[in-house]
């Protein structure tokens, strides 16, 4: 009989030992390929230059409500305490329209939208700006962005559009 709890009470140790292993391990989440800073996706079209842009929301609402980084004039304006996410999304909009540039072939652009657009199972919002141009002919394009959202890593591609017809090949010679 002795053995027999001796044994069962071993299984009972190993089992525990086993189980806080396991959840050590689960608790080491690996987030590959992940870019925790800020992202912008730059994408010249016919016309038009959108930018969408990810950026983590808490992290955002820090920076420009630091009211140190508005004395040595890291930010133009401390964002008030307490605001809703409609009030930030007020707020970032503003700071966006007055700091960020867009320029085609060196000529600065007006920004004429941006939309704030809510991610619902996460604490990153998405931003998208454009700005229109007339030009015939696009050979540079520049953004600069608000130093409050820290680094960007950017992507700049300009689509190219044709039509697959059903069951055919098609291949573009990419730039």
């Amino acid at each position: 009989m002795t053995t027999f709890l001796f044994s069962v009470s071993y299984l009972r140790a190993l089992l525990k030992g086993g189980l806080a292993f396991t959840c050590l391990l689960l608790s080491f989440v690996t987030n590959a390929h992940v870019v925790e800073e800020t992202t912008a996706q730059v994408i010249l079209r016919d016309g038009q230059v959108e930018i969408r842009m990810q950026t983590d929301r808490a992290h955002w609402v820090a920076a420009v409500s630091d009211s140190a980084a508005f004395l040595v004039g890291d930010i133009d304006s401390v964002m008030p305490k307490g605001l809703s996410i409609k009030a930030q999304d007020t707020f970032f909009t503003s700071i966006l329209k007055r700091q960020t540039v867009i320029s085609v072939n060196n000529i600065e652009q007006a920004i004429d939208g941006i939309t704030v657009i809510e991610n619902e199972n996460s604490q990153k919002m998405t931003v998208v700006m454009y700005a229109t141009h007339t030009l015939s002919k696009v050979e540079s394009i520049g953004v600069s962005f608000p130093q409050s959202l820290g680094n960007i890593h950017s992507s700049f591609s300009k689509p190219q559009y044709r039509t697959i017809p059903a069951g055919s090949y098609r291949s573009v010679t990419l730039e």
